[in-house]
This record gives structure tokens, C-alpha cells and sequence, in this order.
């Protein structure tokens, strides 16, 4: 079937082909060859712009793709920039953590050093009141060791002055044995007493007493068993108000231990620095530590003071101790059996030797005094303090007899004079 279209329907016709191309009889045309060539052109561009569209979408849909990547990347971007900051923060919390371990760690430090330092201090006060005490040790050997008798001769003395120093003679003497019986004691071997001219017609009778039975009461402070700084200030609290309480027995402390006096006042100004302290405010550490070596120098005049009021009432020491808020600790002089005096193979030189695990109970910290005598404590001579249990002591006189003795220094001070060591010098 063919249709037939006049010359002047072509405008209808070239919209009709447009929309949907159609086969057209040549014959019947009126003009053949335009209407063939115009409408392959028109099917021609219909196809372009068919292909260009097709084009136009795959491009789109490739735009569309790159925007999503883009936008998936951004997204990554995104979250790897959160994590970053994340962990930024992380870290900067991480390093915050560690000033605040620092600063513990310092101030921990700090402490420790206030308390090596209260420690030497201690220690070096302990010694102190050792040496200030030793006149009064001296003076109190015929009280601790020797009970001296002062007996006037009257007319029987004459007759015992030549025999003066004969000990077997002056044993059997009517005089000499009264004296015994006035000390209650019996016939003593020779190396149990002296007689030791006086002048102005006096004799001194020298009765020696066994060391082994006279011990010494010490005041201590045991600073290792207060390990917080609460403990530290109620134990100082604790000091001030039995010192305070028992006035009638420390009469005048070298430390006021009245209400607002220095000890309370020191003790108050070191429980405010220890508040301030806590809030970690820059120096409030170092303030606190100046604070507390105020009290400490304080404490230690007191327990000295103690202790000097204990060693003048002997019988009373411990009654007076325990009454001054201070911990109390015995000592006895060592046995000879840990002590020990040779003679070595250079003329006129002495070994003392000590049992140093004994005498020291296994402390590691330790060190000795020596002395010497040559009449069993009468004289006493100062030897040179060593580190160890050892000890040389040179250019004595051969033949006659040396007499020594030593003392062990621990962490809680002295702990008292061992029994005398005598040995014949060769």
C-alpha cells in the first residue's frame, strides 16, 4: 500500500517522519530525489542525536560514579581525620596522665629524701646526745660497774701505808674486812677489787660489780613504723600531751609543750602545709617538708631531754619513758663470748675482734666505738670508730695488761658498752 502525498503536504510529512520514519513510494513523489536525500538526513540526525544522547547519559552516569567516589573518599577523609584527632587526644590525655605520675613521683621522691634526711638527723642527734652523755657514762662507772668506798684509816692506817698496793695483805686486814662487811660482800679474788691511795689519809676500796646485770632504758622514736604523714602528726600529738600532762616529772623541757606553745605551734604549721600540700600547689611540697624538720629537731631535744631525766632515775626509767609518749627500748651490755682481744705477731698490737652478726641482730648499718683502759675502766682512753667488727690497736707497753671494750651504733642509736676485755700484751 502505498500514500500519496501532494507537494504541498511536506511540512506534515517532514513532522510526520520525524516522529516515526516511514517508506515512501519514489514514483509518486513530486519530487523524488529532495524528499529521498532530506529524508535520510532527517534519519541520520535522529540516529546522531539518539547516539548522542546515549553518550550524554553514560557520561552522566560516569559523573555520577565520580561523584560518589569523590564523596566516598571525602567520607574517608573524614573519618581518618576524626581518628587522627581521636588518637591526638588520646595522646595529649596520655601525656597529662604521665605529668601527673611525674609530679606524684617527684613529690614521692621528695619525701623520701625529707625522710633520709629526718633519719641522718636523727641519727646524727642520737649521736650527739651519745657523746654529750659519755661525761655523764664516766662519772656514773662506779654506779654502774664499781661501788666506791671512801673509809678514813684513823690510826691503822700508819702501819698499811708501805703494804699500800699489796692486795693479799690489805685482804687480810682487820680494816679492809670491815669494809667488805659494811658492802655486804665476801672475800673477793684479787682482780675483784683495788685499792687506790686518796691523800690526806684516805684510801678508795674499789669493789668491782658484775656488767652483766646493769641494763640502760633508751627513749626511742621509730620513725619506720610511721609510714603516713597522719601517723607523723598524731604521734607528735601524741608526745606534746604526755610530756604536757606529766609536768611534775619533765618539770622544764628545752621545747614549750604548752597549748600554742612551739610544739604545738610547729605541729599545727606542719598539718596546714601537709593540706596545702595535697592540693599539688607549685611548692607547697618543699614548704611542707621545711615544715615537718622543724618538728623532728623539735622531738629530738625532748627525747633527749627524756632520756636524761630516765638515765638520772635508773629504777625509774621505764616508768619515766612511758610516761613521755616515747617508745621505750632495753639494752644490755654484750657477754665477752662476743668480744674478743689477740695478740698478733707485731710486738705491742692488739686484735679486738666482735661477733658482728650477734651483737648487731643482722642489721646491715652499723658502726663501732672502742676505748681502752689500763686498770679495767678507771682511765679510759678514746680509740678510733670503725665500720666493722675490727679493730687494731698498736704501740701498747709488752707485759703489761690492756683492758678494752666496745660499743655497736644501729639505726636506733647506741646500744650500750660491752664488758671489759683484758689481755697481757706481748
Amino acid at each position: 500500500m502505498f500514500k500519496f502525498i501532494s507537494y504541498s503536504n511536506i511540512p506534515q510529512t517532514l513532522h510526520h517522519l520525524q516522529k516515526k520514519p516511514v517508506l515512501i513510494d519514489v514514483a509518486i513523489s513530486p519530487l523524488p530525489g529532495v524528499k529521498i536525500a532530506r529524508t535520510e538526513y532527517i534519519v541520520a540526525c535522529a540516529e546522531d542525536n539518539v547516539a548522542c544522547t546515549e553518550d550524554n547519559v553514560a557520561r552522566a552516569e560516569d559523573r555520577v560514579a565520580r561523584t560518589e567516589d569523590i564523596v566516598a573518599c571525602a567520607e574517608n577523609n573524614v573519618a581518618r581525620t576524626e581518628y587522627k584527632v581521636a588518637c591526638a587526644e588520646d595522646r595529649v590525655a596520655h601525656a597529662e596522665d604521665n605529668i601527673v605520675r611525674a609530679e606524684d613521683n617527684v613529690a614521692c621522691t621528695e619525701d623520701n629524701i625529707v625522710r633520709a634526711e629526718d633519719r641522718v638527723a636523727c641519727t646524727v642527734d642520737r649521736v650527739a646526745h651519745a657523746e654529750d652523755n659519755i661525761v655523764c657514762t664516766e662519772d656514773n662507772v662506779a654506779c654502774t660497774k664499781n661501788k666506791v668506798v671512801h673509809a678514813k684509816a684513823g690510826s691503822l692506817l700508819p702501819q698499811y701505808i708501805v703494804p699500800l698496793f699489796n692486795v693479799n695483805a690489805l685482804k687480810s686486814s682487820i680494816l679492809i674486812q670491815s669494809m667488805l662487811n659494811q658492802l655486804k660482800l665476801k672475800i673477793m679474788k684479787k682482780n675483784e677489787f683495788r685499792i687506790v691511795p686518796a691523800g690526806n689519809g684516805r684510801i678508795i676500796l674499789l669493789a668491782i660489780v658484775p656488767s652483766g646485770t646493769t641494763k640502760r632504758v633508751l627513749a626511742v622514736l621509730r620513725m619506720r613504723k610511721i609510714t603516713k604523714i597522719g601517723d607523723f602528726t598524731n604521734k607528735m600529738k601524741f608526745i606534746r600531751t604526755e610530756i604536757k600532762q606529766n609536768a611534775a616529772t619533765f618539770p622544764t623541757p628545752p621545747v614549750s609543750v604548752a597549748d600554742n606553745g612551739t610544739f604545738d605551734t610547729d605541729i599545727k604549721a606542719f598539718d596546714a602545709a601537709e593540706t596545702l600540700a595535697l592540693t599539688k600547689v607549685k611548692g607547697s611540697v618543699q614548704a611542707r617538708n621545711l615544715a615537718k624538720v622543724k618538728v623532728l629537731n623539735d622531738v629530738h631535744l625532748l627525747m633527749g631531754y627524756v632520756q636524761g631525766i630516765a638515765d638520772a632515775n635508773p629504777a625509774n626509767a621505764e616508768v619515766t619513758i612511758a610516761n613521755s609518749g616515747f617508745e621505750m627500748k632495753t639494752i644490755a651490755p654484750h657477754s665477752k663470748s662476743d668480744f674478743s682481744a689477740k695478740n698478733t705477731k707485731i710486738s705491742g698490737t692488739v686484735k679486738l675482734d666482735v661477733n658482728v652478726k650477734k651483737v648487731t641482730n643482722g642489721e646491715k648499718r652499723f658502726s663501732f666505738k672502742w676505748q681502752q683502759s689500763p686498770d679495767a675502766g678507771i682511765t679510759i682512753i678514746d680509740l678510733p670508730g670503725t665500720l666493722n667488727g675490727s679493730t687494731l690497736v698498736p704501740r701498747l707497753t709488752v707485759g703489761l695488761w690492756a683492758y678494752f671494750r666496745f660499743l655497736v651504733i644501729l639505726k636506733d642509736g647506741e646500744q650500750g658498752w660491752s664488758e671489759w676485755v683484758k689481755i697481757l700484751v706481748s
